[in-house]
């Protein structure tokens, strides 16, 4: 029957189909799973200063592309680099939830060292106004967002919910170096507020 309905190949296709599948229902349900090239996870929201990460169970390498997906509706970080405490971090609905940053970041136990490196006019797809009204339960929206980091120094940021609005640069070298060198460690933090997370190295298949 295996040769009649298409051999391995069929096999194959049934399986990655399935998989998907999976992966939308644990996405949806903001469960903890590891998946053949994603993750799902929920993250919580923290009422200290500082940001607490989630290291992913995804490690990659130049050239890196990832999809993401999450109800968080602002303050969504995503930090690219070394162990989970230094390299790219990007922001999205920072300032309330209005703007998106891309910064440097450098931290060992007991300091760290931040710097700016530009601020886009992009907000998540979940934030509104009724964010900040006291009573005011938030719709679940999802946003998603792709971010691709070339062998040229090249970043490429799409948001997807606004018809395909894309943004592209180079990064300094003083950020580039900390991601040259393989395994890269991909950590996700919701600061603010609760975020189901779906996040993903290519697109998810």
């Amino acid at each position: 029957s295996q040769k009649w309905w298409g051999g391995d190949t069929r096999v194959r296709s049934m399986l990655d189909h399935t998989e998907r599948e999976a992966f939308l229902v644990a996405r949806t349900l903001g469960l903890n799973a590891r998946f053949k090239s994603c993750v799902t996870l929920r993250t919580q929201p923290y009422t200290a200063a500082a940001v607490t990460y989630h290291q992913l169970e995804l490690t990659g390498s130049l050239p890196l592309e990832l999809h993401v997906d999450t109800t968080a509706p602002r303050d969504i970080y995503m930090l690219i680099g070394i162990g989970g405490h230094s390299g790219l971090e990007i922001i999205f609905g920072s300032n309330h939830g209005t703007m998106t940053e891309v910064r440097m970041i450098r931290s060992s136990s007991g300091w760290a060292k931040k710097g700016e490196l530009m601020q886009l006019p992009f907000r998540p797809a979940g934030w509104t106004e009724s964010l900040d009204t006291p009573g005011e339960e938030p719709a679940v929206v999802w946003t998603s967002f792709s971010l691709t980091i070339k062998k040229d120094t090249t970043m490429t940021i799409e948001f997807k919910q606004n018809e395909g609005v894309s943004f592209q640069a180079y990064l300094p070298e003083q950020v580039f170096w900390m991601l040259r060198e393989p395994p890269l460690s991909i950590s996700v933090a919701s600061h603010s507020t609760e975020g189901k997370w779906g996040v993903c190295l290519g697109p998810p298949t």
